[in-house]
């Protein structure tokens, strides 16, 4: 898998490959936070300043989930919620249930992942562990 070209306007987060969807098994799962960034940067089109998280798990070290404007809201929303602090150093360490879906950019459908809403949050974490637990016995 080739490196994201992101030097433009990641700085240090570029050195780790995009986390895509394809990675992930299933439809949902979860994973550990292990670092989350908000990197600035000036928008190509419209030269108008913008910003990405970047967030990093520990089950994939070397990948990093480049937010988009959705994919960012839905980490937003969980710190809206107190499910998150509103303080992205705090996130490490943090099991955050994650998902996947569709969406549609120039004619064309992608699958992304992003966090689950609130309301979700807590039975995904139970759901997810209560799975682990029945495959390991």
């Amino acid at each position: 898998m080739a490196k994201a070209n992101w030097n433009e306007i990641a700085g240090e987060a570029n050195t780790q490959e995009k986390l895509i969807a394809d990675m992930i098994d299933g439809k949902k799962t979860v994973l550990t936070i292990r670092d989350a960034v908000v990197v600035n940067f000036k928008d190509k089109e419209t030269g108008k300043p913008d910003a990405s998280l970047f967030v990093t798990f520990e089950e994939f070290p070397d990948h990093a989930l480049k937010c988009n404007k959705g994919q960012g809201l839905s980490f937003q929303r969980l710190a809206e919620a107190e499910l998150l602090s509103d303080d992205l150093s705090e996130w490490k360490g943090t099991r955050v249930p994650l998902e996947k879906y569709e969406t549609k950019w120039q004619n064309k459908t992608y699958e992304k992942i992003r966090a689950v809403h609130p309301d979700e949050f807590v039975s995904s974490l139970k759901e997810y562990d209560r799975v682990v637990k029945a495959n390991k016995k």
